[in-house]
């Protein structure tokens, strides 16, 4: 049986028992024909379950420890106005102060706002797995 006829993970795993990777890494792609837009009209499904539950089912087994951290940070609250207060005071300064061309600005908009747009970006996975505030909604707003 060739792998693009498998249907089963039995039959997948019958295929493919003597490989060295494992089916369940987020970045396997599976045997399956993939869809292209435009050629196929229906949409490809695989047949395996998804990882991370049982990956975390795993962990806390042998680390129960591990649950004790779970919850939320209110300091990021203040990470995040302390990050916009710097970036806002930034583009003053290098737009109303230094006005001039200078080879700083390159630097600083380069290194200093790129790590803090990188943080705002970071800030915002934080707020969408609710790890900033005790609700969801206070998560949103």
């Amino acid at each position: 049986m060739a792998p693009s006829e498998a249907h089963t993970t039995a039959e997948v795993q019958a295929v493919h028992k003597d490989e060295r990777y494992d089916m369940r890494f987020p970045s396997y792609l599976g045997f399956w024909k993939r869809s292209v837009p435009g050629l196929d009209e229906a949409p490809r499904f695989d047949m395996y379950d998804e990882p991370h539950l049982k990956r975390r089912k795993q962990i806390l087994a042998d680390h129960p420890e591990i649950e004790d951290m779970y919850g939320y940070d209110t300091n990021t609250v203040w990470i995040t106005v302390a990050t916009v207060a710097a970036q806002v005071g930034l583009a003053y300064l290098f737009g109303r102060v230094l006005t001039e061309w200078h080879w700083t600005m390159v630097f600083v908009a380069y290194a200093i706002g790129g790590s803090f747009s990188t943080q705002i970006g970071i800030i915002f996975h934080e707020f969408t797995h609710n790890l900033c505030a005790a609700t969801s909604l206070q998560n949103r707003w």
